[in-house]
């Protein structure tokens, strides 16, 4: 009995360190001397961090090409605006030449005038015996003086008022082409002043469109040729939105600007005082938005300055300078309407 004891006690012994092994075998427990790759508690095995997470593009690039544009455009108006204040001190007006208004010269007096003529019934006194007699003297007739002759003077002639074409009218109410004529009521140092508020303006909108509707603070450096291939019709319609925003501010000013002075002087300072404020504004807008761009949002953001200018010249100026012909020409027609009834 005591045999047997002991022989089942090994068997119990033997079958634990069998299971055990089996255990470590199968990866749960790191037995020595064994490479088990499976085995959580195995020293080659390395905890890994997730991968950073990065923007696409950390270095985008700045362009400072905005900040070009504006400086182009400054510096053209302050390089022609002595040229046009000059031009328009010194611009002779048909209507305001001096042949329109005749020379007379004063009369000149002549001796004849001088003298005091006598009277007709002037008594003569005399004084005879104590007594005092009054004759009357006769009466003389006053010889006619002679006319007096004048030096001959040269005496300008008036000059007819010359009419300016239809064509010229039509043209003077352009903003930009209209610099090459005079027009008193809308000088050429007013205009550019419009011109280059209204510029501004719409350069400073045109960016703000990107800004709002677009990640401009993610981008990729290319060139010229590759940011014309990727200008998508998204961008030119924040272009034309912009245009459509500034416009009412271009037909306030050229409309408070060309305002009689004499009676609408209250127009001209508020609409100087208002684009003094756009102008700055703009400017600082440009500076801003230039710095916060990538390099290929300014880009976009040049192209749609470009194609900009020339709808604004020849769209929204056009047809601002259609509007304004044809309505000097009702009120024309209404004055010599008037004039003849």
């Amino acid at each position: 009995m005591r045999h047997i004891k002991m022989t089942g006690k090994l068997v119990f012994l033997l079958s634990a360190l069998l299971i055990i092994g089996n255990f470590g075998v199968s990866g749960c427990l790191d037995v020595p001397g064994q490479n088990n790759e499976e085995s959580i508690f195995n020293s080659d095995s390395k905890l890994t961090a997730p991968p950073p997470i990065y923007p696409v593009n950390p270095s985008c690039g700045t362009s400072y090409a905005p900040l070009g544009i504006m400086a182009v455009i400054i510096f053209i108006i302050l390089f022609f605006l002595p040229l046009w204040l000059v031009w328009d001190i010194y611009h002779e007006d048909p209507e305001d030449q001096k042949g329109n208004i005749m020379y007379v010269p004063p009369p000149l007096k002549s001796k004849a005038d001088k003298k005091e003529p006598r009277d007709s019934g002037r008594a003569q006194i005399d004084i005879l015996d104590d007594s005092v007699k009054f004759e009357e003297e006769p009466s003389k007739v006053i010889e006619p003086v002679a006319e007096a002759k004048y030096p001959e003077l040269p005496v300008e002639k008036p000059r007819k008022k010359r009419e300016r074409g239809k064509l010229i009218q039509l043209i003077e109410s352009h903003l930009l082409f209209g610099m090459f004529f005079y027009r008193p009521s809308f000088t050429r140092v007013l205009r550019a002043f419009t011109l280059i508020t209204v510029v501004m303006f719409e350069f400073m909108l045109e960016g703000a469109m990107l800004e709002a509707f677009e990640n401009t603070d993610v981008g990729e450096v290319m060139d010229a040729s590759d940011i014309m291939s990727n200008y998508k019709r998204e961008y030119f319609a924040y272009m034309v939105l912009a245009i459509v925003i500034a416009s009412p501010v271009e037909f306030y000013l050229s409309a408070a600007l060309s305002t009689d002075r004499s009676n609408g002087i209250c127009w001209v300072v508020s609409a100087i005082i208002f684009g003094f404020s756009v102008l700055i504004g703009s400017i600082a807008g440009i500076i801003v938005l230039s710095f916060q761009f990538c390099y290929e949002w300014s880009g976009y953001w040049c192209f749609n300055f470009l194609f900009g200018i020339l709808i604004e010249i020849f769209i929204i100026q056009a047809a601002y300078m259609i509007i304004r012909f044809f309505k000097e020409c009702i009120h024309s027609f209404i004055r010599r309407h008037r004039h003849r009834a």
